[in-house]
């Protein structure tokens, strides 16, 4: 009987799709079947090649790489994939011999601690028997295929399926064009629900735009052809990961603009489906949430850019990446103004206070679920900007989580981020009953840094080589003591004098150590004595004449024959622990032959591991965002990730940092960078803003545009920012690495007990005073001690804060 594979359940469930479909959906079931059973499309086999090193990319080279054990990387580390179970543990991901073997350990584990009930077994009994999935399956499914790997080697194995999906989809378009254009609901915000609603606005804009690209092009849609496979169509498309599924022409999306790709010359199709998903966003959003309707026609503007062209993508891997520079300059601009007809509400002859070019709505059909100031008047455009979370679901309205009545063991984590109403909690909220003191916590993904990275097959497999000399070095020790057991003097004096294995010379063992390990590299299960014995002998070529060395290897093998099977034994049980070590060191042999003599692998700045690099941010924001929950940090989320969007925001009190810190922030990020390899230096930015609940948002979303000085490199970079009086800092904001934060953390918890005393020191020995007074002193000896020394006594304004201290005072006003 044939084994079980994913093309065949492929086939099963779609038979033959429309090429670019069968692109983007083929590997659709490989995170739950890793095994294929086809030949690759083109289409895949270009994105394949332009995800890896070339030079590793050739059939001879690839067969040799399939000898390497398998495992799940982060892209952004390249060490093993964390996850999260049900008590918040964080988990890593270990080698695997087969590939095949990924996801019934970790993909498993992965997907029944976060949706729970043993999903992955469920999902595996019917998609092995051609059943159809329910609505909570598919997303599990999909949300699989963004956390298990494309392929088992170095160069692939941090590259998710969904990513190298995008990649095929795209090869298959052949003739492409990279499109920016201004995103049409954009307008000046303010205030949390503004911000809230330009983003949910632009999630359901683009489903709608990536729908009518796709049935432009395939005269069909995601949704008919998933049909074939679900009972039930999902209803909270627009929330990770199914938006990531649903939109894979998006390359950026933010509240400002939209980058997408498309087939070449096709640029009146981009301009149809934008305007005939601007209409479709807008009926939705207020179908939904108003009163009465009626036909309206309304104007809109935005601007299109054609950034970039390349033809035949499908026969060139290389030019897949080329899109990855987007410049400044464009091919081609132009403004565009559309007319569209809606199902709005009436409007009056007064002008939106949004927006100031359209007419507001009549005041008594505005929908009551809105608050708003009185004099706010809101056209149908800037009022669907506003609904448009309560159409979705607001990501600051109460969840499950903060309930705190899920069976997370049971129910899975994504249970957590259910919403039970679509009522946003407000910061005012949050904090009644506590001061008006709060702190932002923003993560965004910069990729400014990101570049080919090189690394070589042993680091890049952490290998632990140290674990498996100490055990062949045991083993020797074995051999010493069964050779030494003979009768035959001669092998007592040779083997003593020669290998000195009773008193071992450290050089003479090493290099025996190193023959060993050769052996057990090139060798199979079962130990060649004859080799074995050479390889002892060996150490002793510049001591002993030709017939001594002879003798030597004679009586070496003919001791060792007396204990074949126990050798036997032990060769198997060291080839069976270090498998994975010694197929590494077998394929880094085999491929020095065809790689650089400097043995590295170029981790190539590619346009699927772009796409997985956001995917992989997505899913270790929502371990984070899971964390919060079930580490009980009281919160709202204000922004959630997504492949299109790498961007998360939240707050809570301040009262609560120091278990945040504690709890969440250090223990989780101490993780996800342990056994880092080549990794991505400040890529992750942590914004820590100390503001009031009544900050602006605005200021808080320029913060976190500014780009951080770093005290240090590294792949995750902490800025803590203080806020006084609701306005924009005036120096430059600092980055520091976990590790440090932590040093300065516990420095200035066992010193800062007196807030005011803090602020008073400060305050009286900033930078612009001539002579500075040090208030409070006496209460706060090592950081006054740190301060002064960087004073000169009787010379006005001499003294210098360096960036250490200007870091300890900030994260002691985090914590007091």
């Amino acid at each position: 009987m044939e084994a079980i594979n994913h093309d065949k359940i492929f086939e099963g469930y779609f038979g033959e799709l429309n090429e670019y479909l069968q692109c983007y959906l083929h590997d659709i079931f490989k995170s739950i079947v890793a095994r294929g059973g086809r030949d690759g499309r083109e289409c895949d086999i270009t994105a394949s090649i332009s995800e890896q090193y070339s030079e590793l990319a050739t059939n001879k080279v690839s067969r040799v790489l399939e000898k390497l054990c398998s495992i799940i990387l982060s892209p952004i580390t390249l060490s093993p994939m964390i996850y999260i179970d049900s008590r918040g543990n964080i988990l890593k991901v270990d080698f695997k011999e087969r590939f095949d073997d990924l996801p019934g350990y970790y993909v498993k584990d992965f997907l029944n601690y976060k949706y729970g009930n043993d999903i992955y077994n469920k999902i595996l009994e019917k998609i092995t028997s051609s059943d159809k999935l329910n609505s909570y399956e598919l997303i599990a499914l999909i949300d699989a295929s963004r956390f298990m790997v494309q392929r088992s080697w170095i160069s692939a194995n941090d590259i998710t399926i969904h990513a190298h999906l995008r990649g095929a989809l795209l090869a298959s378009l052949n003739n492409i064009s990279l499109i920016r254009i201004s995103n049409p609901f954009y307008s000046e915000y303010n205030t949390l629900k503004d911000i809230e609603g330009i983003y949910a606005i632009t999630k359901i804009f683009l489903y709608y735009l990536n729908s009518c690209l796709l049935e432009k092009l395939t005269n069909t849609s995601l949704n008919n052809v998933l049909k074939r496979l679900i009972d039930e169509l999902p209803e909270d498309k627009y929330a990770t990961p199914l938006i990531d599924f649903y939109t894979p022409f998006i390359f950026d999306a933010d509240e400002r603009s939209i980058t997408l790709f498309y087939v070449k010359d096709k640029l009146n199709d981009v301009k149809e489906c934008i305007k005939s998903s601007f209409t479709a966003t807008i009926n939705e959003v207020l179908s939904k949430l108003a009163r009465r309707s009626i036909k309206i026609k309304e104007t809109i503007t935005y601007k299109l850019d054609l950034v970039k062209e390349r033809e035949n993508i499908l026969n060139n891997p290389e030019a897949l990446n080329e899109f990855l520079e987007v410049s400044n300059s464009v091919l081609f601009a132009e403004i565009e103004n559309a007319e569209v007809e809606l199902e709005g509400i009436e409007t009056e002859d007064r002008l939106c206070s949004v927006c100031k070019l359209r007419k507001s709505v009549r005041e008594d059909l505005i929908p009551t679920i809105i608050t708003r100031k009185t004099e706010d008047r809101l056209c149908n455009i800037c009022l669907s900007v506003r609904l448009a979370p309560y159409a979705v679901g607001r990501t600051s309205t109460l969840k499950r989580g903060d309930r705190g009545d899920t069976d997370v063991e049971k129910e899975g984590w994504y249970n957590l981020f259910k919403k039970i109403d679509n009522r946003g909690r407000s910061i005012d909220e949050l904090v009644e009953g506590y001061d008006d003191n709060v702190i932002f916590i923003g993560i965004k993904l910069d990729l400014k840094k990101w570049d080919n990275r090189e690394v070589s097959l042993i680091e890049a497999y952490h290998l632990n080589l140290e674990d498996l000399r100490n055990s062949v070095k045991e083993f020797l020790k074995d051999v010493r003591d069964r050779i030494l057991s003979g009768t035959d003097p001669n092998v007592d004096f040779v083997v003593n004098n020669c290998v000195q294995l009773k008193d071992p010379n450290p050089e003479k063992l090493e290099k025996l150590t190193s023959s060993f390990v050769d052996l057990l590299t090139s060798q199979s299960k079962r130990i060649d004595i004859n080799e074995f014995a050479n390889k002892i002998s060996d150490i002793c070529d510049n001591i002993f004449s030709d017939k001594e060395l002879k003798r030597l290897r004679n009586n070496i093998k003919n001791l060792l024959k007396n204990h074949t099977n126990y050798f036997n034994e032990k060769v198997e049980q060291l080839k069976n622990k270090y498998r994975c070590n010694l197929n590494t060191i077998e394929v880094e042999n085999i491929i020095r032959n065809f790689i650089d003599s400097h043995k590295k692998i170029e981790i190539s700045k590619s346009l699927d591991r772009l796409f997985s690099i956001k995917q992989n941010f997505s899913v270790i924001i929502e371990y984070f965002m899971a964390l919060l929950y079930i580490k009980k940090v009281d919160h709202i989320t204000l922004m959630e990730p997504s492949i299109t969007t790498p961007f998360f925001l939240a707050v809570i009190r301040k009262k609560d940092f120091k278990k945040l810190f504690n709890e969440v922030l250090y223990p989780f990020f101490l993780k996800f960078l342990e056994g880092s390899r080549y990794s991505i230096s400040n890529m992750m930015l942590v914004y820590i803003i100390k503001a009031k609940s009544y900050t602006p948002i605005k200021i808080i979303e320029e913060i976190i545009n500014t780009e951080p000085k770093p005290l240090k490199d590294s792949t995750v970079l902490l800025i803590p920012v203080i806020v006084n009086r609701n306005s924009l800092p005036v120096t430059e904001l600092i980055g520091i690495d976990i590790y440090c934060f932590k040093k300065f953390m516990d420095l200035v918890e066992k010193e800062i007990l007196d807030e005011e005393a803090l602020i008073r020191l400060l305050r009286s020995s900033a930078e612009d005073l001539p002579y500075p007074a040090f208030e409070d002193c006496n209460k706060l000896p090592e950081i006054c001690s740190d301060i002064m020394s960087k004073w000169v006594r009787g010379k006005v304004f001499s003294i210098r804060h360096d960036n250490e201290l200007k870091l300890k005072g900030y994260i002691a006003r985090l914590l007091t």
